[in-house]
């Protein structure tokens, strides 16, 4: 049937808060939408929406109210049509400025439960008059958030009652030790004896434990550990308060950790201990990928495509037994100890190559980031359940934690920046140690990564040895 081309193009748009005072479902907004539109003599030509986001963000955070005003400025639509004049913001600022750019366009603007004429002077400040009131509503809300999150703190609970590693959740007290509570107290200890975040990662990934189903990171056990909520504390808005849970480590050991925190953050990161000396520079030449560590029978280490753990279909798999790498590297070293000292970057080049990092990290987390908000319009535009779209969610919230890893290793490095001229003496002191089957130290560890690059591990192939799917990129 061809559509009545007298009717006037119309866009819906919908946003669901996160506040349950304040959700009201798609379903009821769309409804009432349609319904609107039906009396009016409007053509619902669209409709999008924001599921689970405030009132009080931006457009710019807002992928839906973008669509919207997309549709109205390509011209497949005049009119944009929300539930109530609230959905469109609670901010007043932002309120003026989408009202600013449908004036622009020449759109109007109509509400499906709130009928008034806003072409009108005195249309215009009834709807000015109910958008104050979405703001005064939304400010009201904050205020009897902010007073609950107090009362919860008086009772010693954390207002939002997050999950922590060694505690199950319980009403009354907020928390209760679990069975991992001691494997907290182990990584508290060997902290304090001069372990390092990453050999800790490594004892907890030994242990069987993972961190919320994750596979536990230097930058992970680090956060844990920084918690005061392991001490008996609430940590809120950047304040320690009294918890009413049981505290699993004692003051004393909170104390002595955070003294050994300060002790290692005033010494040079080059002295520092550190665990695996090839970790994050081995990489899967299928995919991509960085690899990880894996256990197999008899405790042999093996790195393992990270992706391929994860079980995405985008690697067919790559494995190989650690050892193999360390003595590879460690013959490199040693055969191209010259070449290397003639070919390593001067310092100023090394700086610039550092900052790179960092930048490219931050693009990557960026372009993580964007890939979510992508997804999730395609879900609203395609009428995704949360079913249908919840694998490909936590596929992409595992990237975006991937790339804020990545951020968080390129901007130590970038601080603790060294000049590689200094690395030769390292990387030879180091080997020796590596022969005689003793543990580097961290500026050994550092040293070497800065001059090898990246280990590339090429798939098992017929004919191929172990060593022959090795390859540097310095």
């Amino acid at each position: 049937m061809e559509p009545d081309t007298k009717k006037t193009k119309a866009v819906g748009y919908l946003r669901q808060s996160k506040r349950k005072l304040d959700s009201i479902s798609f379903d009821i907004q769309q409804s009432a939408i349609e319904d609107h539109c039906r009396r009016n003599n409007l053509e619902l030509v669209a409709v999008h929406g924001d599921q689970g986001i405030s009132g009080l963000k931006g457009v710019d955070q807002r992928p839906g109210m973008q669509a919207a005003l997309e549709d109205l400025k390509t011209g497949k639509a005049s009119v944009l049509v929300v539930w109530k004049f609230s959905r469109v913001s609670r901010n007043r600022l932002h309120q003026a400025m989408i009202l600013q750019e449908l004036k622009d366009l020449r759109a109007g603007i109509q509400a499906a439960t709130e009928p008034i004429d806003t072409s009108s002077a005195a249309g215009q400040f009834g709807m000015d008059v109910l958008l104050s009131l979405a703001q005064m509503e939304a400010t009201q809300r904050a205020e009897v958030w902010k007073e609950s999150h107090n009362h919860r703190l008086r009772r010693g609970l954390h207002p939002h009652h997050r999950q922590f590693f060694g505690y199950d959740r319980d009403k009354d007290k907020g928390y209760i030790p679990n069975a991992d509570a001691e494997l907290v107290r182990e990584a508290y200890r060997k902290y304090i004896a001069g372990a390092g975040f990453k050999s800790i990662a490594y004892f907890l990934q030994e242990a069987g434990s993972t961190q919320h189903g994750r596979s536990w990171m230097a930058v992970n056990v680090q956060r844990m550990l920084d918690n005061p909520v392991y001490s008996g504390k609430v940590r809120f808005g950047g304040e320690e308060h009294a918890g009413a849970h049981e505290a699993i480590i004692s003051e004393d050991t909170w104390a002595a950790y955070r003294k050994a925190r300060a002790d290692r953050a005033s010494v040079p990161p080059r002295t520092k201990s550190n665990g695996y000396w090839l970790s994050g520079v081995i990489f899967c030449g299928s995919c991509g990928s960085a690899m990880g560590v894996n256990y197999g029978g008899k405790k042999i280490a093996y790195r393992m495509c990270n992706a391929r753990r994860r079980g995405s279909s985008i690697c067919g798999g790559n494995s190989i037994q650690q050892d193999v790498i360390d003595d590879y590297v460690a013959l490199y070293l040693y055969g191209w100890m010259e070449r290397l000292a003639g070919e390593l970057p001067s310092e100023d080049e090394a700086l610039e190559a550092a900052r790179s990092a960092v930048a490219t990290a931050e693009v990557a987390l960026d372009a993580a980031k964007k890939e979510r908000a992508g997804l999730q319009l395609m879900a609203v535009r395609l009428s995704w359940t949360d079913e249908e779209v919840k694998d490909a969610l936590v596929e992409v919230a595992r990237s975006i934690q991937d790339a804020q890893d990545q951020l968080d290793l390129a901007r130590a490095n970038l601080g603790g920046f060294r000049s590689p001229q200094d690395d030769l003496g390292q990387i030879q002191r180091g080997l020796e140690l590596l022969g005689e089957g003793q543990q580097g130290t961290e500026q050994w560890n550092a040293a070497v990564k800065r001059t090898v690059g990246r280990i590339v591990i090429a798939p098992k192939a017929e004919g191929l040895t172990a060593w022959e799917r090795i390859s540097v990129v310095s």
